[in-house]
């Protein structure tokens, strides 16, 4: 089971995702929540959940600047975040420490929950391919929705492998 970290100052909204994803049925045994980015960094270091869903704007230290800090300790934190301002600039600055989705507020709760299923599916892959000696597996097609790639535009197929070759089986190519 995996830890997801909710980290949004507006206690309406943490405790609202709280309450309203289907956690356990998508393979998520503990949720934290957070009001600011010193409590999340904290939840972080102590707990360390493998997703994190962020709000851009927080007092004392913003979204973006959480995120940074996150992933120095936590390289492979996957993110997701959340805003309530229509901002390409928030967007653009997103991709920069490869946040895995971008949310307006107010954010649908399916569309919320089906991308937390897809960073689950990545987490499992991830961890398929280090027990099965470094494969990849094919992520998704484009008609399985968010939340299934690495980074925005990264998509895994199956590897070449010497294995493969050997046995007369062609690589896939996307």
């Amino acid at each position: 089971m995996y830890k997801v970290l909710i980290v949004d100052d507006e206690k309406m909204i943490r405790m609202g995702i709280q309450k309203v994803i289907p956690w356990e049925d998508l393979g998520v045994g503990e949720v934290f929540t957070a009001s600011s980015a010193r409590e999340a960094l904290k939840i972080l270091e102590e707990h360390t959940p493998k997703i994190m869903i962020t709000d851009i704007h927080m007092s004392e230290m913003t979204g973006l600047e959480l995120i940074e800090a996150a992933k120095e300790l936590q390289p492979k934190l996957r993110v997701l975040v959340l805003t309530g301002y229509d901002s390409f600039e928030y967007a653009r600055q997103s991709l920069r420490p490869k946040v895995q989705d971008f949310f307006l507020k107010p954010v649908d709760e399916t569309d919320l929950s089906d991308a937390i299923e897809g960073q689950i599916r990545s987490l499992e892959r991830k961890k398929a391919e280090r027990r099965g000696g470094g494969k990849k597996f094919a992520a998704r097609t484009a008609d399985e929705g968010r939340g299934g790639t690495d980074a925005p535009g990264d998509v895994y197929a199956q590897s070449d492998t010497p294995q493969r070759r050997e046995r007369g089986e062609p690589g896939e190519s996307l």
